[in-house]
């Protein structure tokens, strides 16, 4: 399994051990003049072949994404993510402060779709076939939000209300 390394401020900081805390005072100091900033905010651990990003501090968020804008979550206090992405862009603010540092792995789990480039200036990325029972089963389980009016807080259908609702 591949180390991960953390780019922050141009200097890249090898993971040398699981858990590696980052904060104000960790294995990676960020910033230690600041009282904002937790003194372990974020740790990364390696745990059945996955390495995972935990906030381990009691105030603040961080913005995880990768570079190529498939993903965002906010990673609150007490909460983790894996690592998947060949880099991910970790942001936070702690007081008048934003810091904002990379993680980066050599040999990451995800692995980006093909694009599909062609002569009409047309893309797609990563085609999608499915079945027409796997089409049924996406529209009904998305029926509720597709439906909805524009809000994001939409409440599913559980599985078994669509299982009964398409005879299965």
């Amino acid at each position: 399994m591949t180390t991960p390394e953390i780019d922050y401020c141009g200097t890249l900081v090898p993971v040398a051990r699981s858990p590696f805390a980052i904060g104000r005072d960790g294995d990676l100091v960020l910033d230690d003049d600041n009282r904002h900033l937790h003194r372990q905010f974020l740790t990364l651990t390696e745990q059945q072949g996955f390495w995972l990003l935990s906030n381990v501090g009691g105030q603040l968020t961080a913005t995880v994404s990768d570079t190529a804008g498939r993903l965002e979550a906010f990673l609150a206090p007490g909460a983790m993510i894996p690592l998947v992405f060949d880099a991910t862009i970790v942001r936070f603010t702690a007081g008048p402060t934003a810091y904002e540092f990379a993680i980066r792995i050599a040999d990451p789990t995800f692995a980006a779709s093909l694009v599909d480039e062609n002569d009409h200036g047309e893309t797609t990325v990563g085609r999608v076939t499915m079945t027409p029972d796997q089409l049924r089963l996406v529209i009904a389980l998305a029926e509720p939000a597709l439906r909805g009016d524009g809000r994001a807080a939409t409440t599913l259908q559980t599985n078994t209300e669509v299982s009964r609702r398409l005879g299965w």
